[in-house]
């Protein structure tokens, strides 16, 4: 990665949160709701402990960089989450 991107990072990263088992939930509540009966992709089918290891890893990333990840509550209405992304772009990029 750093081959290529070198030392550039992006000004803003937003990291929607929710705890695994919820994540999942929608992931198969969107995919029913498509119509789609493929079987879960390879990501998909990894447990419980795999995708909470992964968010906990992200969450890191975001406590190790707090100038430039943002993390918001991914559990909240999809108001809310539009909301409050839109705050922290123009908080942190339009002024």
């Amino acid at each position: 990665e750093r081959i290529i991107v070198g030392d550039n990072e992006p000004h803003l990263t937003i990291l929607l949160d929710a705890p695994a088992k919820a994540g999942m939930k929608r992931a198969h509540k969107r995919r029913a709701e498509a119509g789609n009966s493929d079987p879960a992709d390879r990501f998909e089918q990894e447990d419980d402990e795999f995708h909470e290891n992964l968010r906990q890893a992200f969450l890191r990333v975001a406590r190790e960089h707090p100038d430039r990840i943002v993390v918001i509550d991914a559990t909240k209405s999809k108001n809310e989450i539009a909301e409050q992304i839109w705050d922290t772009v123009t908080r942190r990029l339009l002024t």
